[in-house]
């Protein structure tokens, strides 16, 4: 199953925003490993003639890997986009990890080209 920070994947692919890729046959558990994505922008697309949708960057990961990642940069994150968990309990499915990685690419940048 893929989910994207829009309700439209379309826009999503487009605009080049977080997508996350798991398996919905699975409950979520903190061990579940997942796969987010990006694509180039469309504008990004045209200007450079790149053809199709090619996968811009992509990571797997888990959220207890996620975790760490927030908790060695918390301080940092927390006053870049005021983003407050305190424990990894708090986050309690897909949209949550979606939305802790999203955040964290953003400040540290952890999907790989």
């Amino acid at each position: 199953m893929i989910i994207g920070t829009d309700v439209s994947l379309k826009v999503c692919k487009d605009e080049g925003y977080m997508m996350m890729e798991y398996d919905g046959r699975k409950p979520f558990t903190l061990d579940t490993e997942v796969e987010l994505f990006k694509y180039y922008p469309e504008y990004i697309r045209k200007e450079m003639n790149i053809k199709g949708l090619g996968r811009k960057q992509w990571t797997t990961t888990s959220t207890r890997d996620l975790w760490e990642d927030y908790q060695r940069h918390k301080k940092g994150i927390q006053s870049f986009a005021d983003y407050h968990v305190e424990d990894i309990n708090e986050i309690k499915g897909y949209y949550d990890l979606l939305h802790l990685g999203d955040i964290i690419d953003a400040y540290i940048g952890i999907l790989e080209a």
